[in-house]
């Protein structure tokens, strides 16, 4: 599919669960580590904040404290 991105990185925190017109809303902050090293060597990482709703926001809420890797895929 064209412009499709998927991030694999580690859970890093919750920043937030809100429920707006009965829809659930969950933002999550994403650590993701860059593919190549810097001049010092050492791999980079990246916070990028993710926005999950309706069932993806339950099921991930429900088991935030089984989770450390996440794959998400979005558009």
């Amino acid at each position: 599919m064209i412009n499709e991105v998927v991030l694999v990185g580690k859970f890093k925190e919750e920043k937030g669960f809100i429920e707006y017109h009965q829809i659930p809303y969950l933002c999550i902050t994403l650590e993701v580590e860059k593919a190549f090293k810097n001049q010092e060597g050492y791999y980079e990482k990246d916070e990028v904040d993710c926005l999950l709703w309706k069932g993806e926001a339950e099921r991930l809420l429900d088991n935030l404290d089984h989770v450390c890797w996440l794959s998400i895929k979005g558009r």
